[in-house]
């Protein structure tokens, strides 16, 4: 069996391969490591990184997230200066494919429609699709986890 330093080192390493693992992968991995921990005692170090660990695994999908939805509204303001109508799809006219949201296993980001605009997301750590983040200036909803970006797009623009 490794030791928790070369099970934290082979799980650093994913995280900064150009093509990591999804986040469900990486924190199945993590959970193995934890219960390991957990089965005999851990020294101080293990004690301080494992919680850390999990907390930056979080942190990257969600900033992986975040990047990956600019990329989807860059391409649809680039659209939609080309006089594309955003109501078309975007796929196959401004991107080959939707990013695939980092948080599931296969699903792509959540897009559509708002009020006053577009919305790109993840539908964050809890894999449940809570509608989006919420518009500038508005509180996070409870249990509301979506990790993600709002455009405003004028009504008759779209």
């Amino acid at each position: 069996a490794q030791t928790f330093a070369a099970n934290a080192l082979d799980l650093a390493g994913t995280m900064m391969h150009s093509k990591p693992q999804r986040y469900p992968a990486v924190v199945g991995e993590t959970a193995e490591i934890e219960d390991e921990l957990t089965s005999r005692r851990a020294g101080v170090f293990a004690a301080l990184v494992t919680p850390a660990l999990s907390g930056a695994l979080t942190s990257q999908a969600k900033s992986l997230a975040q990047h990956e939805a600019a990329g989807v509204l860059v391409a649809a303001t680039r659209a939609r200066l080309a006089g594309t109508s955003l109501a078309e799809s975007l796929v196959p006219e401004a991107l080959s494919a939707l990013p695939l949201d980092p948080f599931t296993a296969a699903q792509p980001l959540v897009t559509k429609r708002s009020e006053d605009g577009w919305v790109v997301y993840s539908v964050g750590p809890d894999g449940d699709d809570d509608g989006g983040p919420p518009a500038l200036g508005v509180d996070q909803p409870e249990g509301n986890d979506d990790v993600g970006l709002r455009m405003a797009v004028p009504a008759a623009s779209d």
